[in-house]
């Protein structure tokens, strides 16, 4: 009996990510149950993203939504992962992106959520960087930007622990906006904790990436591990420390190890159900 990909996830999430990809990977090619088969799909495609595994990602979301999308199920109502596997691995695989995202969209039923999706990312190539069709691209090469029009620009020099939760988030995402780096480590030196917002972490990571620090980029991306938020039983792990290329070198050996063995080191033993 195959263990429902919820029921994984928790095995990853104690024991390590690895040790549930073989059982993911064989719920996605088995497709006997079209719903758990692309959710194990979509798990195991960030933990193949975070081995360097992009054709092989590529190619399982390849299998999966061409076999199961003219069925018109809840597949054909996702986004993510599906279209970032195929940047990812034309970015990090040299596979090419747009004509399997071309022959997948036209395989989703018409005005449905995956199609749109495919299609979007189709017609992005022709006019967007690759890494800018994947999530949490980040403004790291412009110039520092007015805060006159953001919200959180009025708690800019207000004391940051006077400041309600959501005050504080919105601060960090007008820092971010504005790629006001500087002064977004200023404050984060200052209140000496990183910032509680995902995205706002990964943009001081690939900051200091930019200025060739790696340390404190793997630094930021360790001490992040728990800002981050799984929306779903198959959102395992975050794409952009190892999708995005200014994330890349952060993602050292150290970050790897802490993401994909979140309870702690890997080798714990594990029992998973076979097909």
């Amino acid at each position: 009996m195959n263990q429902p990909v919820s029921e994984l996830v928790e095995i990853g999430r104690r024991d390590g990510f690895p040790v549930i990809l073989p059982a993911l990977t064989d719920l996605a090619h088995a497709g006997a149950e079209p719903e758990t088969a692309w959710q194990a799909c979509a798990a195991a495609i960030g933990i193949l993203a975070w081995s360097d595994r992009f054709a092989e990602a590529a190619e399982l979301a390849e299998l999966v939504i061409a076999r199961d999308v003219p069925g018109g199920g809840s597949l054909c109502d996702q986004r993510e992962p599906f279209g970032e596997v195929f940047i990812a691995a034309e970015l990090h695989a040299q596979v090419p992106a747009g004509p399997r995202l071309a022959r997948l969209a036209e395989a989703v039923p018409d005005k449905r959520v995956l199609r749109s999706w495919l299609l979007n990312r189709v017609k992005g190539l022709e006019t967007k960087p690759l890494p800018k069709l994947m999530s949490n691209f980040a403004p790291w090469d412009k110039e520092p930007g007015s805060l006159d029009n953001e919200i959180g620009g009025a708690y800019v020099g207000r004391d940051y622990h006077g400041l309600t939760g959501p005050e504080q988030r919105v601060l960090w995402e007008a820092l971010r906006s504005t790629n006001r780096f500087e002064q977004a480590v200023e404050l984060m030196d200052k209140v000496g904790e990183v910032p509680p917002v995902w995205v706002v972490c990964t943009w001081l990571a690939g900051g200091f990436v930019r200025q060739g620090d790696i340390d404190r980029a793997e630094a930021v991306l360790l001490a992040a591990h728990g800002a981050w938020v799984p929306y779903a039983d198959w959102d395992v792990l975050p794409p952009d420390p190892v999708c995005q290329p200014q994330l890349r070198p952060a993602a050292t050996a150290r970050v790897r190890e802490r993401y994909l063995y979140p309870a702690g080191a890997p080798g714990s033993a594990t029992h998973v159900t076979e097909k």
